[in-house]
């Protein structure tokens, strides 16, 4: 069997107001963890709870870490979620400062998908209030959140880092779809998941991360 859990917000719904399973009383769940232990997530369609759960990980902090000694000080780490169709629904962030070895902030939106609520608006469904912002106004404001925090990702000051090169390429394509260039500091990122892949081949060359 599986272990239960309902404390997962349905990140459509979050981002949209709209949840297809919620709208037709479908189960909205998800199946999480690893081969020997799955757990079996229903997911939670409320905006309150929603923002309780992104308060909450907005007031955590990493532990410090070993300092770096090395050119880049930011590490702007983050991992997006995506709508069916490409569209960045939600954008989280981690900004650490790598020679001080320290978290210094968090940000996080949610974004609306646009392509997503064109096919749905039609059939004049009724949207749940949310306080997610359209894809331009969120990137201007994770831009007003690097400057805040003094950041700067030029001369290879700063990096953005990424588990896989997905995220990127959402990036990219919602900057086309909203007609937008590339923000310079989206111009360079790591992929994480190439990083710990040779960190483990000098160590083993038959390793790998599955």
């Amino acid at each position: 069997g599986y272990e239960v859990a309902s404390n997962v917000p349905c990140k459509y719904f979050a981002a949209s107001g709209l949840c297809l399973n919620h709208l037709n009383n479908h189960e909205c769940i998800e199946y999480v963890g690893n081969k020997s232990k799955r757990q079996y997530v229903s997911k939670v369609h409320d905006i309150e709870f929603t923002q309780h759960v992104v308060d909450g990980w907005l007031s955590m902090k990493l532990p410090d870490f070993r300092p770096v000694e090395q050119e880049i000080q930011f590490a702007a780490v983050m991992d997006v979620e995506g709508a069916s169709r490409g569209e960045i629904i939600e954008m989280p962030c981690i900004l650490l400062d790598l020679k001080q070895g320290r978290e210094i902030a968090r940000f996080h939106r949610w974004v609306v998908p646009e392509k997503f609520l064109q096919r749905f608006l039609k059939n004049e469904h009724k949207l749940a209030r949310t306080n997610a912002v359209p894809f331009p106004d969120a990137l201007i404001q994770l831009n007003d959140f690097l400057i805040e925090n003094g950041a700067s990702f030029r001369q290879n000051k700063g990096v953005f880092v990424f588990c896989g090169d997905h995220d990127i390429k959402m990036f990219k394509s919602s900057c086309f779809q909203h007609e937008l260039i590339i923000p310079p500091f989206l111009r360079k990122w790591v992929n994480i998941k190439d990083f710990a892949l040779n960190m483990l081949h000098k160590k083993n060359p038959e390793a790998s991360l599955e």
